[in-house]
């Protein structure tokens, strides 16, 4: 379940027993709206917006795409290609020079080495 937060102001219940917006040290600097959820791996993920809008609107998206089992971590595809070479280098093998002779068809355990490493 995603959440919207306001980053700017809190509420703070009175002695009278009422309660009252109160200003936060960061009130007035970076951006006031903060959504935070946890992804399927109960991994704590958090985004800023300006507007409150956006931040409930994304709070939405966040859990319909939860709920139907397509979310996808926006950190996913920051990887360089250098951190991507180096997990594929190990799995990789030289390409043969000659024609490879595979296990019969028939057998359905033979795979190349590339298919198991991942």
């Amino acid at each position: 379940m995603a959440s919207v937060d306001d980053r700017w102001y809190v509420s703070r219940k009175m002695p009278d027993g009422t309660t009252r917006k109160v200003r936060t040290p960061r009130n007035g600097t970076g951006k006031r709206w903060l959504v935070r959820w946890r992804d399927h791996a109960d991994v704590p993920r958090k985004k800023s917006f300006d507007r409150k809008a956006d931040a409930d609107r994304e709070a939405a998206r966040i859990e319909t795409e939860l709920a139907r089992g397509t979310y996808l971590d926006p950190k996913a595809g920051e990887i360089s290609f250098r951190e991507y070479a180096e997990q594929w280098r190990p799995c990789s093998s030289p390409i043969p020079t000659r024609p490879t002779k595979w296990a019969s068809d028939s057998d359905s355990t033979s795979t190349p080495h590339s298919a198991t490493c991942r």
